[in-house]
């Protein structure tokens, strides 16, 4: 994508690169967010120049720098010293090639029990190049999952800049090689920086800019995985009926794509954990037309005004959030937490 019809696309939407047009003030303690630097983050992230961010590539290293660098800019913490967390994953059976990554994360410590903490988390990887397309050959990711990742950071940006933080502390953490198999999440769950026994819960952001694909991903619409399995249900609903969106629940998404995305491995230590996103599906998932271009910024602003009081919420409220055990699909969840 020539950078200067990325420069045509802000200006036609009445933005500059630069811009701060921020929308007004919203009720609560939540700073507004800034929609021109939410298109931006996914301009950046889906531009031809990343390659697909594909795992173990130059691009994916480049994505990375990028996003070290923004976490310092916001002045979030890093977490035991460090705000890169590299990984390797041993050859499997019959292989003789490592897989090796790093996830990038900082800290907004809370201000009455910053020893606990919410995971907020998003993949900033994608599928890399097709080099056998005889015509574009770079999986850009624009949905998936930069638009998540660009979610996490205006989040970021919103709840750092608030003179009064919430109780706990959050964790934001961007992953890499989802794609893979969900290897950066499941390797910082293993060894994770911040202890699991203080990980009160996880939101990880997922497709937030596609809208079109029928009854089940419409604008105006939020869902989650595995919603019913955790409070976090009820935190989820109520942010996105604040912001104007219906909440429902995917016959069979619900439960099919909890163990497929980043909150699976904080799920399977015990952790009250969920994606949340505006929909599942969209006509150019792992193709090389998901390009930022087609995303739906209007909605995607919405989502992530939900995504963003949702995690403020979970990070201030009362109780910690917990698994709901009366839900038979729970328990194995909940039984590896009370182990």
């Amino acid at each position: 994508m020539p950078a200067a019809l990325g420069l045509l696309f802000l200006l036609a939407c009445g933005r500059s690169p630069g811009a701060t047009a921020q929308e007004a003030p919203r009720p609560g303690a939540l700073p507004a967010l800034d929609s021109a630097r939410l298109i931006g983050d996914v301009y950046r992230l889906a531009h031809d120049s990343m390659g697909g961010r594909g795992a173990m590539t130059p691009e994916n290293v480049k994505a990375r720098g990028w996003l070290e660098a923004e976490f310092r800019r916001l002045g979030l913490e890093p977490v035991d010293g460090r705000h890169v967390h590299p990984w390797v994953r041993p050859p499997r059976r019959n292989a003789t090639d490592s897989l090796r990554g790093a996830n990038v994360l900082g800290l907004v410590r809370g201000r009455r029990a910053p020893e606990r903490v919410i995971v907020v988390s998003a993949h900033y990887d994608h599928e890399g190049m097709r080099p056998e397309n005889a015509g574009d050959k770079i999986m850009n990711g624009a949905n998936d999952d930069a638009s998540g990742t660009a979610v996490l950071l205006e989040t970021a940006r919103a709840v750092a800049a608030m003179p009064t933080k919430p109780k706990r502390s959050i964790v934001f953490l961007t992953v890499a090689a989802e794609e893979k198999g969900l290897l950066g999440s499941l390797y910082y769950a293993k060894h994770p920086l911040w202890p699991l026994e203080n990980t009160v819960a996880n939101l990880n952001f997922e497709m937030f800019g596609r809208t079109e694909e029928g009854e089940y991903t419409r604008p105006g619409q939020m869902t989650m995985t595995g919603a019913g399995f955790s409070t976090v249900t009820e935190v989820v609903k109520q942010a996105a009926a604040d912001e104007g969106l219906k909440f429902f629940i995917h016959p069979q998404g619900n439960e099919e794509f909890f163990g497929r995305s980043d909150n699976f491995a904080f799920a399977k230590e015990g952790i009250p954990a969920h994606t949340i996103t505006p929909g599942f599906s969209f006509a150019q998932y792992h193709q090389v037309g998901d390009e930022w271009q087609t995303l739906d910024y209007d909605n995607m602003q919405r989502a992530a005004r939900a995504a963003a009081l949702a995690t403020f919420r979970l990070a201030d409220s009362a109780e910690a959030p917990q698994w709901d055990v009366s839900n038979e699909s729970v328990k194995k969840y909940a039984d590896r937490r009370a182990a």
